[in-house]
């Protein structure tokens, strides 16, 4: 699948590929949470943080904005997990809606860790619908236990 980027995007990942080392399949920014999301290359995710988070504090520093960093995988089950990485992912279920054109993306945790999987301001929730839907063709997500 091919993803276009802006002139913008292709700046903050230039930007992000040089402090970092690591490599950035996609760039998402959301202006009105002043929140940049990287996406990088499976193994990349320790190289892109760096020792002790240094890398993401120095992105942070310099651009003013909240730095996220998530693994790609081609492999759905995974790539779900990545996104939703402090919590552990029980199932996955894709259903289609009673008109069969949209996917809908079902994602089973433990009850107590609904409220983590969805994040503060359902920011988590918002990072995994944004991503799903760029690189798996998901049309929503849902978080259920």
């Amino acid at each position: 699948m091919s993803i276009r980027l802006s002139s913008e995007e292709i700046q903050y990942i230039h930007l992000f590929e040089s402090i970092t080392g690591a490599a950035a399949k996609d760039c998402i920014i959301i202006p009105e949470e002043d929140r940049i999301i990287f996406l990088v290359y499976p193994g990349q995710i320790g190289v892109a943080i760096g020792r002790e988070g240094k890398n993401i504090r120095q992105l942070k520093s310099l651009l003013k904005k909240n730095i996220e960093i998530v693994e790609f995988s081609q492999n759905l089950r995974r790539f779900v997990q990545n996104c939703f990485r402090t919590v552990k992912i029980l199932d996955i279920n894709i259903e289609t809606d009673n008109s069969g054109t949209k996917k809908l993306l079902k994602v089973i945790v433990r009850p107590e860790d609904k409220g983590l999987a969805i994040g503060k301001n359902k920011r988590n929730l918002t990072r995994a619908k944004i991503l799903l839907k760029r690189h798996f063709k998901i049309d929503d997500v849902i978080i259920t236990s």
